[in-house]
């Protein structure tokens, strides 16, 4: 069977399925997203299923850019795919907050210091295509400047010992990128 978000290849049906749900929910969440968050079920149905579809569908889109060896050719509408799951994303973390729950950890680690090539030896940015990189840099710009996100990451995950580094590890990501061997 197929995971939520995650199923078949980057393009034809599912990945336009991918995208217009996507869009449908990007819509949702700017529309009546602060109103609906104030609703236990509904905030709970963002903290939950939807975080992880969006993991899940970043994980598969990235997964297919890696086998393409980043040939963007053979990874149609992944960028885009992509770039509706990172404006997802922020509209999550804009709506709930950063709290230092699991699942906020799982969005910045999973999804963006993936696509960066941090968080692991072997993840490396080299291996996706460069337009996915520069779509995840330019979200990440635009989450920091819009919820303080380095000093809520550094205070709820860096600062205690039995949490991840996330600040150190995206620092350390964006080195990467900028000074690359």
């Amino acid at each position: 069977g197929r995971t939520p978000g995650g199923g078949g290849g980057g393009g034809g049906q599912d990945g336009a399925a991918r995208e217009f749900g996507l869009s449908l929910l990007l819509v949702a969440l700017r529309a009546g997203g602060r109103v609906l968050a104030r609703a236990p079920a509904f905030a709970a149905l963002l903290e939950d299923d939807i975080s992880l579809c969006m993991v899940q569908t970043a994980e598969a889109e990235i997964a297919i850019s890696e086998a393409s060896s980043g040939r963007v050719s053979e990874v149609p509408g992944a960028s885009s795919v992509l770039s509706l799951v990172l404006q997802c994303v922020a509209e999550v973390l804009l709506l709930l907050g950063l709290g230092g729950s699991a699942r906020e950890e799982a969005m910045l680690s999973r999804i963006y210091l993936k696509l960066l090539g941090g968080g692991s030896p072997s993840a490396s940015p080299h291996l996706l295509p460069p337009a996915l990189i520069e779509t995840a840099l330019e979200h990440l710009q635009s989450l920091l400047v819009l919820t303080e996100l380095p000093l809520h990451v550094y205070l709820r995950f860096d600062c205690h010992p039995a949490r991840a580094d996330l600040l150190q590890d995206l620092a350390a990501a964006l080195r990467a990128i900028a000074a690359p061997e």
